[in-house]
């Protein structure tokens, strides 16, 4: 065969395997496979193998070999360093083989090896060497090509799934089922920044920043793609950061089941595609954080709405409740009011536990806390070993410089309460406390409307109301009436100042002994009155009795009382102004009767 021959018959075996490679997309594995089994054919060579040089370990490994004999394994690593010991490469050839390595240069380095056994030299070698390099750089040159534009394709298929969805679940499957694509033998997983219990589903855990040598945790810091291998457990860990406009969302972990190389491609591959995967996820994110926002200016106008309908205390506690209980399912809610700074009241409104010994104690702990640091608390992981309770949120009830009491909210696992939740709930509170203060303006003008300023007895304006409200409405009642003896000799002696602390000392013992549905009045000057609705006159006697005798042992300077007692029961001739005058009469009679005493009518 002469020289020409020679060489159109190799370029026609190079533009062949090129053509096929280029109509026919196929691994270049294959194509290089092809390429030298025919040049054995076509010399009768005894063995051709190409080794490719690998970026990674900087050494040649075997792509592809055609040899005579089916048993004989060349090694699969030519070192770059060092002599080509052909005794190394073919220990099992028959002795007086030509042998030969060539190196192959193509995008300006020596890019592979190709190795050539023979019965006769080959006089040709240069010629082969040269158009085995064209054609090598070709297929490389194809084949990035190609890679480029299936991976931008990709990329772009990737982005239209991800961008016309807002719901972070679908989106968080969509990068799942494109990653098991692209990688149906390694294990990928998300490691999201965000608590992700309801992702359980997916391969999707909550990266853990607690040592920044983790890479990981590296990774999600720095914003740097890394790579870890791993000999010995024939793993290769690849992390990149899902990173979006604002932040980092997290972390894409990449695990291979053998040592492999990552070129600088594909390593580029893989971090586009976390970056197309956290604007993604951010998107989702400021969606959620937009809707949930909206939510919750709606909920707060809601609220807002039904406070300006005129409620009262404990009805404004009660929507402030139910509020609360639909943002975050409390396992236990306390309503403490303050009273300007006096001892703690528990609103009934509050769940069992702060109605217990223990409950009590820790809300004087919480009021201490607040009372310190005057602004809310917020904990995740709060420390009483006392409680079963690790969430915990504390908010207080503060208008302007008045402290009208707090709110404890409790949950029994860690880090139960989200930060959105919480801030929504302070805001809400906020928003009670001006309707709060409203109420308690409102109560305050009420009570002084219905009450007596020096005593804090109802006024008899009021006492009057309630017993014609009681005599349509009840069965019977009874009027005490008392009035202080030789209360002027009080004023004459110790002055109208200490007269109006006695009359207050009284006023306490008519509070005591006063029970939730009585009315204790100022009746007018020294006389002070009880209404007991529902009370026999036996019944009433003896509560009489027992005011007389109190007022008689602790006021200070000692006085007496006396009393009148009158009733009324529903069917007989009764009327308010007959049991006013009936009682009067009675009280007369206490009067010259001696004093100090009860007289009934």
């Amino acid at each position: 065969m002469t020289m020409v021959e020679f060489k159109i018959n190799i370029e026609q075996i190079y533009f062949r395997l090129l053509a096929e490679f280029v109509n026919f997309p196929s691994d270049p594995e294959y194509i290089l496979g092809k390429m030298t089994k025919q040049i054995k054919d076509k010399y009768n060579a005894n063995l051709v193998a190409l080794y490719i040089h690998n970026e990674y370990d900087q050494d040649y490994h075997l792509s592809s070999y055609a040899s005579i004999n089916d048993s004989f394994l060349p090694e699969k690593i030519i070192s770059k360093k060092g002599n080509h010991n052909k005794n190394l490469i073919f220990h099992q050839f028959p002795y007086g083989h030509h042998l030969k390595v060539y190196p192959l240069h193509f995008h300006n380095t020596c890019s592979a090896m190709l190795v050539i056994a023979t019965e006769i030299l080959i006089s040709e070698e240069l010629y082969i060497i040269e158009e085995t390099e064209k054609f090598l750089g070709n297929i490389t040159r194809i084949h990035e090509e190609r890679t480029n534009n299936n991976n931008h394709k990709f990329l772009l298929d990737l982005s239209t799934k991800l961008f016309s969805e807002t719901n972070k679940s679908r989106i968080l499957t969509q990068i799942i089922q494109d990653l098991n694509i692209l990688y149906p033998n390694f294990t990928c997983t998300l490691l999201l920044s965000q608590d992700n219990e309801e992702f359980s589903y997916l391969p999707v855990k909550t990266i853990e920043c607690n040592s920044t040598s983790n890479l990981s945790t590296k990774t999600f810091i720095t914003g740097e793609c890394q790579l870890a291998v791993m000999p010995k457990e024939q793993k290769v860990y690849l992390y990149a950061p899902l990173t979006g406009k604002q932040g980092i969302y997290g972390v894409l972990q990449i695990v291979t089941d053998k040592v492999i190389h990552f070129t600088k491609k594909q390593k580029e591959f893989v971090k586009q595609f976390s970056q197309l995967a956290g604007t993604a996820l951010e998107r989702a994110t400021l969606y959620e954080n937009s809707m949930h926002q909206v939510n919750s200016l709606s909920l707060i106008n809601d609220f807002a709405q039904k406070l300006n309908a005129n409620l009262e205390v404990l009805e404004i506690i009660k929507l402030l409740r139910e509020e609360i209980i639909h943002i975050c399912q409390p396992a236990e809610i306390g309503f403490v009011l303050t009273e300007d700074s006096r001892e703690l009241k528990l609103i009934d409104q509050s769940t069992m536990f702060f109605k217990t010994v223990e409950g009590k104690r820790f809300a004087k702990q919480i009021y201490l806390q607040l009372s310190t640091n005057r602004e809310s608390l917020f904990s995740g992981k709060y420390s009483d070993e006392a409680l079963p309770f690790n969430s915990v949120m504390a908010i207080p009830i503060n208008h302007s410089s008045y402290r009208h009491g707090f709110t404890i909210i409790l949950q029994n696992d860690e880090y139960s309460f989200s930060f959105e939740s919480f801030k929504l709930i302070e805001t809400l509170i906020q928003h009670a406390t001006l309707a709060l203060s409203n109420a308690y303006l409102k109560d305050e003008l009420h009570r002084s409307v219905i009450t007596d300023y020096l005593t804090g007895l109802y006024s008899r304006n009021y006492l009057e109301s309630k017993i014609r409200e009681d005599m349509n409405q009840g069965e019977m009642g009874v009027l005490l009436l008392f009035d202080i003896d030789d209360f002027k000799k009080i004023n004459d002696k110790y002055g109208h100042h200490v007269g109006d602390e006695v009359i207050k000392q009284v006023a306490e013992v008519l509070l005591f002994y006063s029970g939730s549905n009585d009315v204790p009045a100022r009746w007018g000057g020294e006389e002070l009155a009880i209404y007991l609705p529902n009370r026999t006159l036996e019944e009433s006697e003896k509560i009489a009795d027992l005011i007389r005798n109190e007022v008689a042992a602790v006021t200070e300077p000692h006085i007496t009382m006396s009393c009148g007692i009158s009733s009324w029961v529903r069917g007989e001739k009764h009327s308010i102004i007959n049991l006013f005058i009936q009682t009067d009469k009675a009280l007369y009679k206490a009067k010259n009767k001696g004093k100090n005493c009860v007289v009934k009518n």
